[in-house]
């Protein structure tokens, strides 16, 4: 039970820790030959209010005729879903140990074992 209580403050000191996110923003047609390109966004910890620590990037100015580059999901929403799924989980994982663990540990502590069982002796009146 111990080892899972190390591992459950570990996962919450990684999920309230801030993280990266590489946005897809389209393709750079100032690149040769042009390619997909993507935006490194600072995201906040997963408790935080805000999803995006600071502002976000500027995307550079795409050549005359070239579609401009945009952010294609929102930033830091699927690092912030992905770090509550993880938390959740390790969360259920953490209750259902500490649960089985509990009722292991009072179920050992028991002084006397269980009465053997014995059939039922019918008489016959």
């Amino acid at each position: 039970m111990a080892l899972a209580t190390v591992w459950f403050a570990t996962v919450v000191v990684w999920a309230v820790r801030p993280r990266t996110d590489a946005v897809p923003v389209g393709v750079d047609y100032r690149l040769s030959p042009p390619r997909p390109v993507s935006a490194e966004v600072s995201c906040s910890g997963v408790f935080d209010g805000r999803d995006v620590r600071g502002t976000l990037p500027e995307l550079p100015e795409q050549p005359e005729g070239a579609p401009p580059l945009a952010f294609q999901r929102e930033p830091c929403g699927l690092v912030h879903d992905h770090a509550r799924l993880v938390l959740g989980i390790d969360l259920v994982a953490y209750v259902l140990v500490m649960v089985g663990g509990g009722y292991a540990l009072v179920r050992a502590g028991r002084a006397e074992p269980d009465p053997p069982v014995r059939p039922f002796a019918q008489t016959s009146a």
